[in-house]
């Protein structure tokens, strides 16, 4: 590529790294609202409940909890993406200043300052893909208090535990496996 591209590619990459930050916050702002306003709904019509769940009330705070749950795992993706994003346009950056001569290298210092900083493991990498997990344990939760019959509680209870299991276990592979790829 010629140094001319290089350059223009280099001048580029702040604002590209700039704007998937930003998106990828946003993102997560939104996810924040959106379920905020979900589990107010649910739990506005659980207080409200007088006597023992009916049928209705059922498929209404189990629908709730269910669309919870698909938001959260939907948000995880988007927030891998995301973070997914900002790492290429890191390396891409680093890739470009190694071979300029030495000197201040921005690209390659703020990496190596974020990837370096105490409490890494607490960064916005796992905030952006764990915390909608967790979120999802918690509809998990609001779907055993939605459904009345136990054994069909246990069944939901065990498969929604499960598979938040399984997504986190994945998710902190995946986090692994890109840290060691960025050394």
């Amino acid at each position: 590529m010629p140094n001319k591209t290089k350059n223009l590619i280099y001048q580029a990459l702040p604002a590209l790294i700039n704007g998937a930050e930003s998106i990828s916050w946003n993102r997560f702002n939104n996810f924040l609202l959106f379920n905020s306003i979900l589990i107010l709904a649910w739990a506005t019509i659980y207080a409200n409940i007088n006597e023992e769940i009916t049928t209705n009330h059922s498929f209404l705070l189990g629908g709730i909890c269910i669309l919870g749950l698909a938001i959260s795992f939907i948000w995880c993706a988007l927030g891998f993406r995301g973070r997914s994003n900002v790492d290429l346009f890191l390396k891409i950056g680093k890739a470009i200043e190694s071979n300029y001569p030495e000197g201040h290298k921005p690209i390659t210092e703020a990496a190596k300052l974020r990837d370096t900083q105490p409490f890494s493991w607490s960064g916005s990498t796992y905030i952006l893909t764990i915390t909608p997990l967790l979120i999802a344990l918690l509809y998990t939760l609001f779907l055993w208090f939605s459904i009345p019959k136990l054994i069909i509680k246990t069944i939901f209870l065990t498969v929604s535990i499960i598979l938040i299991i399984v997504f986190i276990c994945l998710t902190l592979g995946y986090i692994k496996r890109r840290h060691s790829k960025k050394c």
